[in-house]
């Protein structure tokens, strides 16, 4: 088997499933697409309970830059939850496990990095905030339109609160 280095790990709702970014070990690194770990019991805390996939998925070995760079799963809708992935400055929805890229939901300024709040909206800021930090969206699930916060940062994440009483 091949060594991979493996980062932003993103683990499924229902516990079944944790997609990560790899990289081929090397002076530098060369991206190698995504590494689906599944098991049958969810959330296992057994090591010896989750197989990688036979291969990494979402890779492009004749270009890289193509290759995810941010990865989010989505909360339960129903029984069934997407895979946000960036690649380049977009942003793409995929199901699980993803059988094409998916459909791309948001053009953004720079690489995104993103966080799933719990009523499917997406929350979109940058990946690098070594400059000036672009400004947060919100995209909903469906793709589409993208709605401006109003305020700047990288690297959102959104802290699972339940939704405010109606009425």
């Amino acid at each position: 088997p091949t060594t991979q280095l493996l980062d932003r790990p993103t683990w499924a709702p229902n516990g079944m499933a944790i997609s990560v970014l790899a990289e081929t070990p090397g002076n530098p690194p060369t991206t190698a697409g995504v590494i689906r770990f599944t098991t049958t019991t969810p959330f296992s805390a057994d090591a010896t309970a989750w197989k990688a996939d036979s291969a990494p998925y979402l890779a492009h070995p004749n270009n890289p830059t193509k290759d995810p760079t941010f990865l989010a799963y989505s909360p339960l809708n129903g029984t069934s939850f997407s895979l946000a992935y960036a690649q380049g400055n977009a942003v793409f929805l995929t199901g699980d496990p993803p059988t094409s890229p998916g459909s791309q939901v948001l053009d953004f300024k720079t690489p995104p990095a993103f966080s799933w709040r719990t009523d499917g909206v997406l929350e979109v800021g940058g990946q690098d905030c070594s400059a000036t930090p672009p400004g947060i969206v919100l995209v909903a699930q469906s793709g589409g339109t993208s709605t401006p916060l109003g305020i700047n940062g990288c690297d959102p994440s959104v802290e699972p609160l339940p939704l405010p009483p109606s009425g």
